[in-house]
């Protein structure tokens, strides 16, 4: 029988620690699985795994507040309990970034860590032993100390991502990357007891393998993604980055019927269909991302985060009005505006969508009960008014739960180029995180005018997480970019402005850079142009005593259109610095319109070439991204002219150094797609060695790492002698 965890009741000295469980009002269709564990004299490991996975379904399908209240009773005896309240507070102090919910999310996580503390064996028992105690000792482990030590780990490395965010100073910086350090070592230490613990649960051992893999593979795969020299500084310091072998661990985890598993398929979906199209090459394995995602998306049908990312795949396969129908599911899939004080407004607009879907009998249905519920509201009966509103919903649209799987499902259609698509999933998942990448998949895909109504008529539904619609948002604005509807554009970047905290200055500088592309400018659009690039320098932020990369370029660029009141192109340079045209190039309708604009540009220049103060900057810029489409355009001899002639005209570049930079990374990237391996090394390496000190810089180091990297393999299969950057897995010491 597994052992059990000491219950609230018989914990003693040693567990007194604050139980808020009694604190705050619970969800009264909950009450009852409460009853259920606070009757429990002890609970064991195996019931509070299952727990665990219950609360992380409800999670995923968007149910917050029900995942909270399952986790809080015990989450100051069980190290499960603890681990999975802590990680909802985690989760939502980083939406948020509300000071007082990382506050909120750090002192539950320091009693989470206490908690797992008190079941785990001494810390860094192992590293004391030789090689041949430790295997004799690993099955002397009890199973809640050995889960305890995976719960650790998992805390820990939560905890570590709050200390950069709670205090700005470069002291706090220096703890959390300790705290990393120690949570990587605990993850060794866990690979190790896996590989050599003679084990008698199968079951037990299941769960802490998925565990395992999780944070080993996800360590591996995203050190493996910095620049050679930061690689080679972690790997001194002990860390390890092997790209193969941490995707071979997420897979193995993604495989188990398991606790862990679903965060290890959102880890490979996001990595396939997102991280790549931002510190890679864009050449995600997308088909890959989409077998790991139709499960989940079985499994978690309304998963806000899965359906995202099916928006996200057809957003990256070209389709960029079903993206958009996809990132309105997301918004609208949000469960928690069933929450009362949002039901009136949410639930008229449901019925309203349903109405414009051309379902009067679902609409009037829905409207009734959205009254009915709405009046016992205003009567202050609100316990009445909350089952209707529940009825109104459940009436109308089931699908209105687990944005974050139609996120998924989003991003995974635009990574693919299919931005219809991913418009569909987009706008079912802007309530959560699956939603939105249902949508990121749709974004790729195609279908925008039915996408943009959708949104439009679903966007305003609330959640109790409004900053999952964000990602909605950033991807919608990118969306409407894509397709040239610059007004759009701009009215999402002023909506995250408005509502997200990321960084002001960057969303400021880009509803202003969309804004200046849109055509016919009036003395009136251009006053409002310059008041908006004159608050970018105000909005710039710094931590740790540095300013975001991405907002100094945005600062330049400001002061240069308010010098010579004019840009060149800032969206399509927007587009290109994020690396969306990896997106665009996927569909030559997107892209033949792109090259039309940057063509006839060329020819103004061309024109006004004595009267411009920085045309070769303009001219470079401008060139770049008419590489960029031939390239796409299956013209790769005229891409390659393009690019050979903005690195020739690095000496007279006056303010954009950057663009000499990326002209050779993209005679690199170029030539790796053409098998020229000795030129693409050539061009890379000569990225990393000849040019400093340009804006974005990292940026381009990370896109640099992975085509070096795949230059080593492909290198490596033509026998072709290469020097590459070493890779070492979780293994090493």
């Amino acid at each position: 029988m597994a052992e059990g965890v000491t219950s609230p009741a018989g914990l003693g000295e040693e567990g007194n620690v604050n139980d808020s469980s009694s604190e705050g009002e619970q969800d009264c269709e909950f009450e009852d699985a409460v009853d259920r564990v606070n009757n429990l004299t002890q609970m064991d490991l195996a019931t509070a795994i299952a727990e665990a996975i219950e609360g992380l379904d409800l999670f995923l399908n968007c149910r917050f507040a029900q995942a909270k209240s399952l986790m809080q009773p015990w989450k100051d005896h069980s190290p499960y309990h603890a681990l999975g309240y802590g990680t909802i507070l985690f989760m939502q102090a980083m939406m948020t970034f509300e000071k007082e919910d990382i506050k909120q999310a750090v002192v539950n996580l320091k009693s989470a860590i206490s908690v797992c503390n008190r079941y785990r064996r001494r810390e860094s028992w192992l590293e004391s032993l030789s090689r041949s105690q430790k295997k004799s000792q690993v099955n002397q482990l009890t199973e809640v100390e050995i889960h305890s030590e995976l719960c650790y780990a998992e805390c820990l490395l939560q905890r570590a991502c709050l200390t950069f965010v709670e205090d700005e100073s470069l002291i706090n910086f220096v703890k959390g990357a300790l705290k990393i350090k120690n949570c990587h070592s605990c993850y060794k230490q866990c690979l190790y007891i896996l590989e050599n613990r003679t084990w008698e649960d199968p079951t037990l051992k299941v769960h802490f393998e998925s565990g395992v893999r999780l944070g080993v593979g996800a360590f591996n795969v995203m050190i493996s993604l910095l620049p050679g020299k930061i690689l080679k500084l972690l790997e001194f310091v002990g860390f390890s980055g092997n790209k193969a072998f941490g995707l071979s661990q997420l897979q193995l985890g993604a495989d188990l019927e398991s606790l862990r598993a679903p965060l290890c398929s959102l880890y490979l979906i996001g990595y396939h269909t997102v991280v790549l199209y931002i510190l890679g090459l864009g050449d995600g394995d997308l088909e890959l991302a989409d077998r790991i995602l139709q499960p989940c998306l079985r499994k978690y049908p309304q998963g806000a985060l899965f359906l995202f990312f099916a928006g996200r795949m057809a957003e990256v396969r070209g389709n960029i009005p079903e993206a958009i129908v996809k990132f309105e599911e997301s918004i609208v899939a949000q469960s928690e505006c069933r929450q009362f004080l949002f039901g009136a407004l949410f639930l008229f607009f449901a019925g309203r969508m349903a109405e414009v879907r051309g379902n009067v009998p679902e609409a009037i249905g829905a409207l009734f009960l959205f009254f009915a519920g709405r009046m016992a509201e205003v009567r202050g009966n609100v316990p009445e008014a909350i089952v209707k509103f529940e009825e109104s919903i459940v009436a109308q649209l089931e699908w209105l739960q687990g944005a974050l799987f139609l996120f998924f499902a989003g991003r995974m259609a635009e990574v693919c180029g299919n931005v219809p698509e991913a418009i569909v999933k987009f706008e079912e998942s802007i309530g959560a995180l699956f939603l939105f990448f249902a949508g990121r998949m749709a974004e790729v895909r195609g279908n925008v005018p039915e996408a943009i109504l959708k949104f439009e008529e679903s966007i305003v539904a609330q959640s109790e997480w409004r900053q999952f619609h964000h990602l909605c948002y950033w991807e919608l604005m990118w969306c409407h970019a894509f397709l040239g509807d610059w007004l759009m554009a701009a009215s999402y970047a002023e909506r995250l402005f408005k509502d997200s905290k990321w960084s002001k200055a960057c969303y400021m500088y880009q509803r202003a850079a969309f804004l200046v592309m849109c055509e016919d400018q009036t003395e009136d659009s251009r006053r409002n142009l310059l008041s908006l690039f004159r608050q970018v320098p105000v909005l710039k932020q710094r931590i740790a005593g540095k300013s975001l990369p991405i907002e100094k370029f945005a600062v330049d660029k400001s002061a240069r259109y308010e010098e010579h009141q004019s840009l060149v192109l800032p969206g399509y340079e927007l587009i290109y610095v994020w690396n969306g045209f990896t997106i665009l190039g996927r569909r030559r309708e997107l892209v033949e319109p792109v090259l039309s604009r940057v063509e006839a540009t060329l020819q103004d220049l061309d024109r006004e070439k004595g009267c411009t103060p920085l045309y070769h900057d303009d001219w470079c810029l401008a060139t770049v991204l008419k590489g960029v489409c031939l390239k796409h355009l299956d013209h790769p001899t005229e891409a390659e002219g393009c690019f050979q002639e903005v690195v020739k005209c690095a000496a007279q570049i006056q303010n954009d150094q950057y663009l000499p930079a990326y002209a050779c990374a993209e005679l690199g990237f170029l030539y790796l797609q053409q098998s020229r391996l000795q030129e693409a090394k050539h061009h890379l390496e000569k990225v990393l060695t000849q040019y400093r000190g340009y804006r974005l810089e990292s940026r381009l180091h990370f896109r640099v790492q992975a085509a070096l990297s795949a230059v080593t393999v492909a290198m490596a299969r033509a026998d072709t002698p290469a020097t590459a950057p070493r890779e070492a897995d979780v293994r090493g010491t």
